[in-house]
């Protein structure tokens, strides 16, 4: 019924056929409704009717006939049987059986020869009461009550129809519909004239506006109707006024925002260049660091290693004087080789972590962002420092695992060195497709403006855009600093 109703509006297109539809359709539906039920009820009723009159005329007959019956007298009864069936058209057949069902009597109307009966009724006759009273000798009050009789003698069957009540009822059901159609002409008259008062309002009102979305200016219309349509023609009005004069001011501001944009244009050829002054940083940084581990291994693990070469040739000549001297010197040198080995192994091992996390494949990035911490809080007790990170992780790419290591690590790093911030926070969790890392601190905090050169910031951001995530930083001098990293998890597996 919903899709049926929504179907007609649309089909009904403009906005009076709308208002006619909403006014005639219900209405309609509200008459077929009730003519649908007098119809059903009128049946009923007429039915109703003719079963009680058939077992009312049933009883009386059979109350009359029951002693003509018993006796064998039949010629009153047929006489008021045919009496009956002349004065009640709704009769079409009288029938009277004996006590073993045998037909005694049986009469029909003119028209019950012919016609089939709506409905049959039957009442049973019984033997007639008689009141007897008998003198007994030597009874006590000279008395004896009477005996009452009723057995079954017969039974009286009348055939009724209900085409006169029917055609009665008909015509009363006519008339009642000729007036409600009368009475619904009407009201759709009254409907469509007043939807037409409405629909011409509101048609000066839309001409308006498509003129005003055209840029044009409309003609003022003239309020017709005090209601919401005058107010809403007013307002169109008012807003045309408006429009007329917001289109002055936006052409005035035309020439201002075209000098805006010519400003911006050289703003973003600065930045351009800013970015590139950042990224020779970058790379001059690189080979700092680059020169730095390059040295370390010169002056560190050379020179361990030249030392270990000379006493592993002094131990060979040791060996070859025999001495007992000469064994508790090779004992000791060997023990200076093995110190040495493994200070070789730790600067070998720093070098690698400086140049890859190696803690990543063994802790993964939550554990190893947790160890970084653990290590900070050891060489600063003064600090707190506060890790959150959710229990399950999904798979992370080395690359993705690298870069948020090291945006952590550049954060943890400045605020150690610059912040003087009691407390540092990190919270690292995935939230959709994304993974996303909230670092902050109470400390100094510095302008976003001055800092920009920095080459740690730069890095950081730099790796942000290398995976086509986002970094927000938020920073105010003496309140802190607050950064946020969006990281895109599909870069895990690319």
């Amino acid at each position: 019924m919903r899709e049926l109703w929504q179907s007609v509006l649309r089909a009904s297109g403009s906005l009076r056929w709308q208002i006619i539809a909403l006014c005639v359709l219900p209405t309609l539906y509200l008459f077929a409704s009730v003519v649908w039920y007098a119809y059903s009820a009128r049946d009923r009723e007429v039915r109703e009717e003719l079963r009680n009159h058939g077992q009312t005329v049933a009883t009386a007959l059979a109350d009359r006939s029951a002693y003509a019956l018993s006796q064998g007298q039949l010629a009153q009864v047929k006489e008021s049987v045919q009496a009956l069936l002349k004065s009640d058209p709704q009769i079409l057949s009288v029938t009277i059986y004996g006590d073993k069902r045998q037909a005694v009597l049986h009469e029909a109307s003119t028209k019950g020869q012919t016609r089939v009966a709506d409905m049959n009724t039957e009442a049973v006759i019984r033997q007639p009461l008689y009141w007897v009273s008998l003198q007994q000798s030597g009874s006590a009050n000279g008395a004896q009550s009477a005996t009452l009789n009723q057995e079954k003698i017969g039974t009286v069957r009348i055939a009724l129809t209900a085409k006169q009540a029917l055609a009665k009822r008909s015509q009363q059901f006519s008339v009642g519909i000729l007036i409600t159609s009368l009475a619904l002409l009407v009201s759709m008259f009254v409907v469509t004239q007043l939807s037409g008062r409405l629909t011409n309002g509101l048609e000066q009102a839309m001409q308006a506006i498509r003129a005003i979305r055209q840029g044009e200016r409309p003609e003022r219309l003239v309020a017709l109707d005090r209601g919401e349509l005058g107010e809403l023609q007013q307002s169109i009005n008012q807003m045309s006024d408006s429009l007329d004069a917001a289109r002055h001011r936006m052409e005035a501001l035309v020439a201002e925002r075209t000098s805006e944009l010519e400003q911006s244009r050289n703003d973003a050829w600065a930045a351009r260049e800013e970015i590139r002054h950042l990224l020779g940083r970058m790379h001059e940084a690189i080979e700092q660091e680059r020169q730095s581990i390059a040295v370390e291994i010169h002056d560190e693990l050379n020179a361990s290693l030249v030392g270990t070469k000379l006493l592993a040739q002094r131990i060979v000549q040791l060996a070859q004087d025999g001495n007992p001297q000469s064994q508790q010197d090779i004992v000791q040198l060997a023990g200076q080789i093995a110190e040495i080995s493994r200070s070789l192994y730790a600067n070998g091992r720093q070098l690698v972590q400086r140049l890859r996390p190696e803690v990543l494949e063994v802790l993964g990035l939550a554990g190893a962002l947790e160890e970084m911490l653990r290590v900070a809080q050891q060489s600063c007790p003064a600090m707190r420092f506060e890790f959150q990170a959710q229990d399950n992780w999904p798979e992370l790419s080395e690359r993705l695992a690298i870069s948020a290591y090291r945006i952590a690590q550049e954060a943890l790093s400045n605020t150690m060195k610059y912040a003087q911030a009691k407390t540092f926070r990190l919270h690292l969790h995935a939230e959709s497709d994304q993974l996303l890392m909230q670092i902050s601190d109470d400390g100094c905090g510095f302008e976003p403006g001055q800092a920009s050169q920095g080459i740690g910031l730069a890095g950081m951001r730099e790796r942000v855009m290398a995976l086509q995530g986002e970094i927000q930083i938020r920073a105010t001098k003496g309140a802190g600093c607050q950064i946020r990293v969006s990281l895109p998890l599909q870069s895990s597996q690319t």
